[in-house]
């Protein structure tokens, strides 16, 4: 339906405009396309969902259990937080 893709086109160009401001304030580095940052965000917030299988056969653990959500979530935001700048740490 051409109302729902717009609808989802809509979402994603604000989550873009969203990190491309926080980039502005000095929360992203430089060197990052915001859009390309959004992309990565979404395949690794989905990659669990869409991949089972390389869940299963690279760590031997069911994806949807709870020991995997915890590490993996554990990690996306430790990648997260090396991405993105905490300004007291540069003061």
């Amino acid at each position: 339906d051409g109302a729902v893709d717009a609808e989802r086109a809509d979402f994603l160009r604000t989550q873009a405009a969203d990190l491309r401001r926080r980039q502005s304030q000095g929360e992203i580095p430089d060197d990052l396309d915001p859009a390309h940052l959004l992309l990565a965000l979404l395949a690794m917030s989905s990659a669990p969902t869409m991949l089972p299988h390389v869940v299963r056969r690279t760590f031997g653990m069911d994806p949807d259990s709870e020991e995997f959500r915890e590490q993996y979530a554990g990690q996306v935001a430790r990648l997260v937080r090396r991405i993105t700048v905490n300004k007291d740490r540069l003061t």
